[in-house]
């Protein structure tokens, strides 16, 4: 059986030097892939960070023998 696991990755800035970008892409090269991206604005409508909820499936754990 498998489920679906969620992971939840906040990278700030939009350009260039991304804060966390490293770690978002070895999710990625781990398998997980990108479910929704969302964005943080700040008080004058501008995307300040960008979140992006990720999922991978994975082989459900079973105490029952």
């Amino acid at each position: 059986m498998k489920t679906k696991q969620t992971s939840v990755v906040l990278c700030i800035g939009r350009y260039g030097g991304v804060d966390n970008y490293a770690y978002l892409t070895s999710k990625l090269d781990d398998g997980w892939v990108v479910n929704r991206v969302d964005y943080v604005y700040n008080d004058a409508g501008q995307p300040t960070h960008t979140i992006y909820i990720l999922e991978k499936e994975v082989e459900a754990w079973s105490n029952s023998k």
